[in-house]
């Protein structure tokens, strides 16, 4: 293995049957050390249930890669890490997450919602509570819909070292949804306004009844 090469120790949380894109951000996230890093992009080719090495180098493809993320700085500095599966099956843990996100009503047809979140202490929990609303907000507008998994993070400018609120609000517009016969991808802006932060988030899912097929 080479110095550029990096193991994750990531795992299936609960009856999860794959690792959580969150935490693979997370975990990316500790090998950068010092600095004002932020999470500035990431994309996701498909779902894992191994252990993970995250690769830095000018070398690095995606060739096998299930992920690419990539941080910066303020002053312009780039971290970017291409992630492939270990030979490993990745630990199962009884592990919980701390935060927890409920929907705010809205009038129905509309693009928008908004969700209150609690629970956060940190970079992980604020990705957590991102994803978590997104994912169930796919539930309130397609019932039914299942293998629901986030694709990317796009400019989303998230602080990896952040201060963030306990509590706060999530608004979520859907900006784009594509797809045909039952497979879909969607695009969502985020909005952050307790911390004045948005971006975008991708997300792919079956409609109810879709085959298994690619």
């Amino acid at each position: 293995m080479t110095e550029s090469t990096f193991n994750l120790d990531v795992f299936l949380r609960g009856d999860r049957d794959y690792v959580q894109g969150t935490q693979i951000v997370s975990r990316v996230a500790e090998l950068l050390g010092d600095g004002e890093w932020i999470l500035d992009a990431a994309q996701f080719t498909r779902l894992s249930t191994r252990m993970l090495l995250a690769d830095d180098s000018s070398a690095a493809t995606m060739a096998e890669a299930i992920a690419r993320v990539q941080f910066t700085e303020p002053a312009g500095k780039t971290r970017s890490f291409v992630l492939t599966e270990g030979a490993e099956p990745a630990p199962r843990r009884a592990q919980p997450m701390p935060i927890a996100v409920t929907r705010q009503s809205e009038p129905s047809g509309t693009d928008k919602a908004i969700w209150d979140y609690s629970g956060v202490s940190g970079f992980e929990d604020m990705a957590n509570v991102i994803v978590q609303a997104i994912k169930a907000e796919h539930g309130e507008r397609w019932p039914g819909c299942r293998d629901v998994w986030l694709t990317g993070f796009r400019r989303l400018g998230l602080p990896v070292a952040g201060r963030f609120p306990d509590a706060g609000r999530i608004a979520l517009t859907l900006y784009r949804q594509l797809g045909e016969h039952g497979l879909f991808q969607t695009i969502w802006q985020v909005a952050l306004p307790d911390i004045g932060l948005e971006g975008m988030v991708t997300f792919a899912f079956r409609a109810p009844g879709a085959g298994d097929g690619h």
